[in-house]
């Protein structure tokens, strides 16, 4: 499976360098760096899925960088998201992020 790093970058490449949520302060360069595309700038990506299957490959998102776990998910819309599925979830958006 890819690595946080990696993934964020296609993210952020794929939603034209959304990086607003979960930036860092530098404080020796005194800029933001290394965060995540926003749910809006997400949702918008043209990746050739239904908006249902891209919701859930957001929640897998959220799940993988560390935002939220499984359990809040549960909590939210009562389905549970299995490390396998998760796995898979990732690797679907990975391999849509890369086709051109």
């Amino acid at each position: 499976m890819i690595n946080k790093e990696e993934l964020r970058q296609l993210l952020v490449k794929k939603t034209e360098g959304c990086q607003i949520q979960n930036m860092r302060f530098n404080r020796l360069s005194r800029k933001y760096s290394n965060g995540w595309p926003c749910n809006t700038c997400f949702h918008a990506m043209e990746l050739g899925v239904s908006g249902n299957r891209l919701h859930e490959l957001w929640e897998a998102t959220l799940i993988y960088r560390g935002d939220y776990t499984q359990r809040d998910i549960l909590k939210v819309n009562h389905t549970v998201i299995t490390k396998s599925e998760l796995n898979r979830r990732i690797t679907e958006l990975t391999r849509l992020l890369k086709m051109k």
